[in-house]
This record gives structure tokens, sequence and C-alpha cells, in this order.
């Protein structure tokens, strides 16, 4: 039984990749690609991610296509944009593929501040370990309070709600609305 998930369409191009051309297609959530580990982006109509009890996960492009995690380092679905753990400065080795294929982070905010969200196994449960970067070029380092706090120290709004201690529960919570903060996303206070 062959579980299928995330497809959005595009149109199909070969190319080798730019910069430029490469954070646009990050910002437009409904183009398929795949970034080979070689630098090489290429283009598809669906790009579906397919797992089963029997076989390993992988992406499967135009429906005829098949990428192993191995094979890439970075793909974008009309869901969300994932990078590979090799990527990261440190962190656990994952093997989980539930919404990604394993070993990938979902970016989950995107700005001047991204904030990915990688899971792995922690005995028999499903854990959320999160990672920071600064701009698209910045390094993918592991989170820990003390890494956000130098990271957004330029951002009073930010920095004062990420260290105050009414907010220390709720970690998903607290990193992305930090990160949007810093970002410069407008949030409505009520009295």
């Amino acid at each position: 039984m062959f579980a299928t998930l995330h497809s959005c369409s595009t149109n199909s191009i070969t190319h080798t990749p730019v910069k430029s051309d490469t954070d646009d297609l990050k910002e437009h959530s409904t183009v398929c690609y795949v970034q080979l580990n070689d630098g090489t982006i290429k283009h598809y109509k669906t790009l579906k991610l397919v797992t089963s009890p029997f076989g390993t996960p992988h992406l499967l492009a135009d429906r005829k296509t098949k990428f192993k995690a191995s094979e890439i380092t970075a793909y974008q679905n009309k869901d969300h944009y994932a990078i590979s753990q090799r990527t990261f400065i440190s962190g656990r080795q994952t093997h989980v593929a539930t919404e990604t294929l394993p070993g990938f982070a979902v970016r989950i905010i995107k700005g001047r501040l991204n904030v990915y969200c990688k899971k792995y196994v922690n005995g028999q449960f499903a854990v959320n370990e999160y990672y920071l970067q600064i701009g698209d070029n910045g390094m993918i380092q592991p989170y820990s309070a003390e890494l956000m706090s130098a990271l957004i120290k330029d951002n009073t709004e930010a920095y004062w709600f990420f260290t105050n201690t009414k907010f220390k529960k709720h970690l998903p919570e607290k990193l992305t609305t930090t990160a949007k903060m810093y970002n410069g996303d407008q949030f409505v206070t009520m009295n």
C-alpha cells in the first residue's frame, strides 16, 4: 500500500542553478522542483512524497521520476520547502518520513530569520527539532535559547518577547512568533 502526499503544478524545465532563480522559486509555493546534489534544479508538474511499509520513502515527480533523499539537497512542493540535514551545522540524524523525506527539515518561517523543523525519533515518539538561519545563505544551526537571543538582539520587540519569562513554555509558538516579529510581520495587540 502506498501513501502519497503533496502535489502541485508547473511547467517541466531543467536548468542549472542561478541564485536569483532559486530565491524566486522558494518564494512561490506553487512551484515544484528538486535541487540535486550537484546544484541542478529540475522543475516538475507534480511532486509527491511516497511512503510504504515495504519501501524506502522517495519523491515521485510527474508520476514517473523517482528521487531518493540521498540524491537531492532540497525540494519545494505546494506545501513546503524542505532542505537536507546534510547541509546543517549539526543535529541528530533522522530517518522519519511523515510530512517530508527522511533527513529533511521543513522551513516553517521564511524571512531575515528562517526557522526549520525536523522530526526525529526519540525512543518511540517523533519529536520536533528546530534550526535557525539568518537570511537564505546563512548557516543552518540547531536551535538554542542562546543562539536565538544572539541572532535577534538587534530587534528590541522580538528580543523582549523571546527573553520574557512569561513566554517560556510552548516553544513552537514562541519560536514562530519571535521569528515573525524579527522578520517585520505586523501583530495586533489587545490591551
